[in-house]
């Protein structure tokens, strides 16, 4: 009987020691908790937009590799913003200010752990971030916030920002306008373009148009639709528009952006794989 006893006692310590044993030589569990808010996402352009970022985290080593900001804009504007765990921009981060307002946790976390079970470096780490819309292009963007460490990455839900600047209305709207540069994919195509729209007085259609390039023997026309006018003023009309793409006409795609800068009578066209730049304006109406 007390053979038993003991034999059951040796066995658990046996078991007990196992246990250990496979915390000890599994390493750190690594956890992540991020998110972030945004008191007031709804602003008029000029103003500034706050983003509380807060990140709680166990390390197996020191430090994050990153934290990234990204905004998703109207076409193919977007920004992305990476910076370092202490707050300094690692690159990208146009119109965006960082600073950090808290980085708590365990001090020193010698060799990348603190002694606990977790053999973690666990940090509290929060942000405040700025955003100048004025450095942005009215309209709705989808901003979501993650974090980088070694080959383990975390993405928040998105939300959206949405920058207003209540454009004047471009109803009767007629332009024209020839050459500037075409590059498409990196390949230049060169200065024979030509670019037209119109806006009709209507409400009911939000307009179209069409642009042309020929380069050597390549040849190209597309029609592209309004889809939204984001900012028009006396100085500037932005606007987005989508490519009509078909069996024949596949260089160009998705949605792109028209700035149109009416004092110096140029055209600019930016898409996802092309920039139209610099064109002539030769005729322009109620715009």
């Amino acid at each position: 009987m007390d053979f038993a006893k003991n034999r059951g006692r040796l066995l658990s310590v046996i078991i007990t020691g196992v246990i250990i044993s496979l915390l000890v030589f599994s390493g750190p569990a690594q956890a992540f908790i991020l998110g972030f808010s945004i008191p007031d996402p709804d602003v008029n352009k000029g103003e500034k937009i706050y983003l509380d970022a807060q990140i709680n985290v166990e390390l197996v080593d020191n430090d994050l590799d990153y934290v990234q900001l990204f905004l998703d804009g109207p076409g193919p504007f977007d920004v992305s913003c990476k910076f370092f765990e202490d707050g300094t921009i690692k690159e990208g981060c146009m119109g965006l200010n960082i600073s950090s307002v808290d980085a708590s946790g365990n001090p020193g976390c010698p060799g990348g752990y603190d002694y606990s079970y977790s053999y973690a470096c666990k940090k509290k780490l929060r942000y405040n971030i700025t955003l100048d819309s004025s450095k942005y292009i009215a309209g709705k963007y989808l901003s979501e916030l993650s974090i980088k460490s070694g080959n383990i990455s975390l993405t928040t839900a998105k939300q959206t920002i949405e920058i207003r600047a209540n454009p004047k209305s471009l109803a009767g709207c007629s332009l024209r306008g020839k050459a500037g540069e075409l590059v498409i994919d990196e390949e230049s195509w060169g200065n024979r373009n030509s670019l037209s729209f119109y806006v009709p007085l209507k409400n009911a259609d939000k307009g179209s148009g069409s642009l042309t390039s020929q380069f050597g023997r390549k040849r190209f026309s597309y029609s592209f639709n309004i889809k939204e006018v984001l900012e028009n003023d006396a100085n500037n009309t932005v606007m987005v528009i989508l490519i009509e793409t078909g069996k024949k006409n596949s260089e160009l795609n998705g949605d792109a952006l028209i700035f149109f800068d009416k004092q110096n009578k140029k055209v600019k066209v930016w898409g996802n794989n092309f920039v139209l730049d610099d064109v002539d304006v030769t005729f322009t109406r109620n715009c």
